[in-house]
Protein backbone atom coordinates (compact mmCIF):
# COMPACT_ATOMS: atom_id res chain seq x y z
CA UNK A 1 0.00 0.00 0.00
CA UNK A 2 1.10 3.47 -0.39
CA UNK A 3 2.11 5.49 1.73
CA UNK A 4 -0.86 8.25 1.62
CA UNK A 5 -3.19 5.11 1.67
CA UNK A 6 -1.55 4.01 4.65
CA UNK A 7 -2.01 7.25 6.54
CA UNK A 8 -5.24 8.09 5.53
CA UNK A 9 -6.61 4.71 6.76
CA UNK A 10 -4.79 5.73 10.05
CA UNK A 11 -6.82 8.59 10.00
CA UNK A 12 -10.13 7.27 9.16
CA UNK A 13 -9.93 4.66 12.19
CA UNK A 14 -9.08 7.28 14.35
CA UNK A 15 -12.50 8.91 13.70
CA UNK A 16 -14.00 5.52 13.65
CA UNK A 17 -12.78 5.00 17.23
CA UNK A 18 -10.62 2.05 16.16
CA UNK A 19 -7.44 3.73 18.05
CA UNK A 20 -5.49 0.55 18.24
CA UNK A 21 -6.15 -0.11 14.01
CA UNK A 22 -4.94 3.13 13.84
CA UNK A 23 -1.94 3.62 15.73
CA UNK A 24 -0.91 0.25 13.20
CA UNK A 25 -1.57 1.72 10.18
CA UNK A 26 0.10 4.85 10.74
CA UNK A 27 3.27 2.86 12.80
CA UNK A 28 3.15 0.93 9.20
CA UNK A 29 3.46 4.16 7.32
CA UNK A 30 6.38 6.02 9.42
CA UNK A 31 8.52 2.73 9.08
CA UNK A 32 7.58 2.58 5.73
CA UNK A 33 9.37 6.11 5.30
CA UNK A 34 10.03 8.56 8.74
CA UNK A 35 10.19 11.13 6.64
CA UNK A 36 6.00 11.51 5.02
CA UNK A 37 5.29 14.36 7.17
CA UNK A 38 1.38 13.30 7.30
CA UNK A 39 2.15 10.39 9.38
CA UNK A 40 3.17 12.09 12.38
CA UNK A 41 0.54 15.01 12.22
CA UNK A 42 -2.19 12.52 12.13
CA UNK A 43 0.10 10.74 15.12
CA UNK A 44 -0.33 13.72 17.08
CA UNK A 45 -4.32 12.88 17.40
CA UNK A 46 -3.74 9.63 19.13
CA UNK A 47 -1.38 11.01 21.35
CA UNK A 48 -3.67 13.95 22.01
CA UNK A 49 -6.47 11.53 22.79
CA UNK A 50 -4.41 9.55 25.21
CA UNK A 51 -3.19 13.08 27.13
CA UNK A 52 0.22 12.20 25.97
CA UNK A 53 1.01 15.97 25.18
CA UNK A 54 4.68 15.85 24.95
CA UNK A 55 4.78 13.08 22.33
CA UNK A 56 1.59 14.85 20.63
CA UNK A 57 4.22 18.37 20.45
CA UNK A 58 6.61 16.44 19.41
CA UNK A 59 5.13 14.76 16.39
CA UNK A 60 3.64 17.82 15.30
CA UNK A 61 6.90 19.95 15.31
CA UNK A 62 8.20 17.10 13.39
CA UNK A 63 4.92 17.34 10.83
CA UNK A 64 5.90 20.97 10.64
CA UNK A 65 9.90 20.41 9.80
CA UNK A 66 9.10 17.58 7.22
CA UNK A 67 5.72 19.52 5.54
CA UNK A 68 8.10 22.60 5.27
CA UNK A 69 5.93 24.66 7.77
CA UNK A 70 2.44 23.37 7.62
CA UNK A 71 0.17 25.61 9.08
CA UNK A 72 -1.74 22.21 10.57
CA UNK A 73 1.40 21.16 11.81
CA UNK A 74 2.36 24.39 13.81
CA UNK A 75 -1.00 25.23 15.18
CA UNK A 76 -1.26 21.20 16.16
CA UNK A 77 1.78 22.01 17.98
CA UNK A 78 0.69 25.11 19.67
CA UNK A 79 -2.09 22.84 21.03
CA UNK A 80 -0.09 20.37 22.54
CA UNK A 81 2.07 22.74 24.03
CA UNK A 82 -1.17 24.36 25.18
CA UNK A 83 -2.42 21.07 26.72
CA UNK A 84 0.66 20.37 28.49
CA UNK A 85 0.56 23.82 30.11
CA UNK A 86 2.88 25.70 28.07
CA UNK A 87 0.74 28.34 27.34
CA UNK A 88 3.54 31.02 26.62
CA UNK A 89 4.80 28.44 23.91
CA UNK A 90 1.41 28.10 22.43
CA UNK A 91 1.16 31.53 22.22
CA UNK A 92 4.04 32.10 19.73
CA UNK A 93 3.59 29.48 17.76
CA UNK A 94 -0.07 31.15 17.09
CA UNK A 95 1.59 34.28 16.30
CA UNK A 96 3.82 32.34 13.85
CA UNK A 97 0.39 31.85 12.55
CA UNK A 98 -0.69 35.24 12.38
CA UNK A 99 2.47 36.61 10.75
CA UNK A 100 2.58 33.72 8.35
CA UNK A 101 -1.37 34.68 7.45
CA UNK A 102 0.17 37.96 6.49
CA UNK A 103 1.67 36.43 3.52
CA UNK A 104 -0.37 33.37 2.63
CA UNK A 105 -3.40 31.55 3.26
CA UNK A 106 -3.95 29.99 6.64
CA UNK A 107 -7.05 28.40 7.28
CA UNK A 108 -9.00 29.99 9.95
CA UNK A 109 -10.10 26.44 11.21
CA UNK A 110 -6.39 25.64 11.64
CA UNK A 111 -6.11 28.95 13.61
CA UNK A 112 -9.20 28.18 15.84
CA UNK A 113 -7.92 24.98 17.22
CA UNK A 114 -5.29 27.27 18.95
CA UNK A 115 -7.54 29.96 20.20
CA UNK A 116 -9.59 26.86 22.19
CA UNK A 117 -6.85 25.09 23.34
CA UNK A 118 -6.08 28.20 24.89
CA UNK A 119 -8.96 28.52 26.73
CA UNK A 120 -10.54 31.12 24.25
CA UNK A 121 -13.81 29.76 22.74
CA UNK A 122 -15.60 33.10 21.40
CA UNK A 123 -12.14 33.70 19.68
CA UNK A 124 -11.85 29.74 18.24
CA UNK A 125 -16.11 29.76 17.32
CA UNK A 126 -16.09 32.86 15.79
CA UNK A 127 -12.89 31.88 13.68
CA UNK A 128 -14.64 28.12 12.94
CA UNK A 129 -17.71 30.52 11.57
CA UNK A 130 -15.86 32.45 9.31
CA UNK A 131 -14.24 28.62 8.25
CA UNK A 132 -17.88 27.68 7.25
CA UNK A 133 -18.99 30.71 5.35
CA UNK A 134 -15.28 30.07 3.67
CA UNK A 135 -16.12 26.91 2.65
CA UNK A 136 -12.79 25.78 4.00
CA UNK A 137 -12.16 21.98 3.54
CA UNK A 138 -11.14 21.23 6.84
CA UNK A 139 -14.47 21.61 8.30
CA UNK A 140 -15.80 18.13 7.20
CA UNK A 141 -14.05 17.02 10.08
CA UNK A 142 -16.25 19.17 12.51
CA UNK A 143 -18.53 16.69 13.60
CA UNK A 144 -15.96 13.91 14.52
CA UNK A 145 -13.11 15.37 14.81
CA UNK A 146 -11.90 15.20 19.05
CA UNK A 147 -10.60 18.73 19.12
CA UNK A 148 -14.11 20.39 19.27
CA UNK A 149 -15.08 18.27 21.96
CA UNK A 150 -14.96 21.30 24.37
CA UNK A 151 -17.51 23.05 22.27
CA UNK A 152 -19.78 20.39 21.13
CA UNK A 153 -23.02 21.71 23.57
CA UNK A 154 -22.52 25.22 22.88
CA UNK A 155 -25.14 26.51 20.70
CA UNK A 156 -23.07 28.70 18.43
CA UNK A 157 -21.23 25.12 17.26
CA UNK A 158 -24.43 22.82 17.63
CA UNK A 159 -25.75 25.94 14.59
CA UNK A 160 -22.83 25.58 12.72
CA UNK A 161 -23.12 21.62 12.45
CA UNK A 162 -26.62 22.17 11.76
CA UNK A 163 -25.91 24.23 8.91
CA UNK A 164 -23.70 21.79 7.67
CA UNK A 165 -26.69 19.78 7.96
CA UNK A 166 -24.42 17.24 10.15
CA UNK A 167 -27.08 17.28 12.92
Amino acid sequence: ASLITNAVEGQILFFAGDLAGSEESLHRTIDLDGNFWLSHLFMRRLYLKRGEYEDAAAAARKAAELSGGSSEAIATAAVAEAMAGRSDEARKLLGELSERAKHRYVPSYTVAQVHLALGDVDKALELLERALNDKEALMVFLKVEPKWDAVRNDPRFVIMLERMRFN
